[in-house]
């Protein structure tokens, strides 16, 4: 009993749970992906009862001592469904590694899946983008659309470093015309990509403070 309530204040008021009560940040894609906030045992039910879902993919990792964490995976068990776990960064560039894992998941998850990470907003936004570059076949400046304002992203702030990403690769394209896969087996250079992107600013100041400070985000 004292885990039970354990868990559930770590994920209330340490994890900001209580805010995720009035906004899940739940939203539908083609092809039976469907992107939110971290959902609690609740939020799952619901989902698994109205949507059918069969994979839960946290981008947030699998930190067995994480106490949200463990509510999470215990009702999945429950409801019978799969759980994937990925860690996922929202305020620097991807590894190659990671890519490659998330291009696996997409192609090998059982739909409908429920992917999220802590808002919604940024690493959900990072794996919608790749989700309608690879499963559904979209253009990538298309599928940037997932990382917006409209779910709570902040291109201004370091989360921006996201949308860089794939800025990056459109300027490549312009020039060499190379696909998104090829260029991110081939051309894609982490440490290269990282000092382009301009530091300091009032907007971006400003931008930080709300993701940080107020919003609170991982």
């Amino acid at each position: 009993m004292m885990t039970w309530w354990r868990q559930r204040f770590y994920l209330y008021l340490v994890d900001h749970g209580f805010l995720r009560l009035l906004f899940s940040n739940f939203h539908e894609l083609p092809g039976g992906l469907y992107r939110a906030n971290q959902p609690s045992p609740g939020d799952l039910r619901r989902y698994k009862k109205r949507f059918g879902i069969k994979t839960v993919i946290n981008l947030r990792g699998g930190d067995e001592g994480n106490l949200a964490w463990q509510l999470e995976s215990e009702e999945c068990a429950r409801l019978g469904i799969a759980l994937i776990n990925l860690r996922i960064f929202s305020r620097s560039l991807p590894y190659k590694e990671d890519l490659e894992k998330i291009r696996e998941v997409i192609s090998s998850a059982h739909y409908p899946a429920l992917v999220h990470c802590k808002s919604g907003a940024d690493r959900a936004g990072f794996f919608c983008v790749l989700y309608r570059i690879y499963r559904l076949g979209e253009p990538v400046e298309n599928a940037m659309s997932e990382l917006s304002f409209r779910f709570g992203h902040f291109s201004a702030a370091e989360t921006g470093i996201l949308d860089y990403f794939f800025r990056a690769y459109l300027s490549n394209r312009a020039i060499s015309g190379v696909d998104f896969d090829y260029w991110v087996r081939e051309t894609y250079d982490r440490a290269g990509l990282r000092e382009e992107r301009p530091r300091f600013g009032i907007i971006r100041s400003v931008a930080n403070f709300v993701v940080n400070r107020v919003l609170r985000r991982e």
